[in-house]
């Protein structure tokens, strides 16, 4: 058996639903990045938008995780518009020569994750898989439990890598 992490980053605990509930199929370690940023309110709104236009970096917690120690490492971030949010961005960047490849799966608004997959491939990363779902409040935040199309979608993702 493979020995599997999920790194994840979730502001509003949204994309923590999905690590979370993969990390339960896969029986994964999980690393959840922690952002020293302010990202809240009407000023964090404006600094997000701007962090994702210059795809800008921030500042993380150290890590628990070494990912030389796993076969497969799947990231789950949000997607600030065509982007990555700051803390996968670098977290990656970080530990560039310790993931050689990894799987992506984004959680946005409008998007089909498309950006978040060009910024990683572009940053040298082998991409195994991409998923991409859109938060129309399947995430089940209000219960804890991931549910709907999303739900399905994470199942059969996990199921093909």
């Amino acid at each position: 058996m493979s020995k599997t992490l999920i790194v994840f980053y979730s502001r509003t605990g949204n994309v923590r639903l999905l690590a979370q509930k993969a990390a339960q199929l896969l029986s994964a370690d999980v690393e959840e990045l922690k952002d020293h940023s302010e990202w809240s309110g009407s000023i964090g709104f404006v600094r997000r938008f701007h962090r994702a236009l210059i795809k800008g970096d921030t500042t993380l917690s150290a890590t628990t995780y070494d990912p030389k120690s796993y076969n497969k490492i799947l990231v789950f971030t949000p997607n600030w518009g065509p982007a990555l949010a700051p803390a996968v961005r670098t977290y990656l960047k970080q530990n560039k020569d310790s993931i050689p490849e990894l799987s992506l799966v984004v959680l946005g608004a409008f998007s089909d994750a498309s950006g978040a997959k060009e910024e990683v491939a572009a940053m040298g990363f082998k991409l195994n898989n991409v998923l991409g779902l859109l938060d129309k409040g399947q995430t089940g935040k209000e219960t804890g439990e991931l549910q709907g199309e999303n739900l399905t979608k994470l199942q059969e993702f996990i199921e093909s890598i």
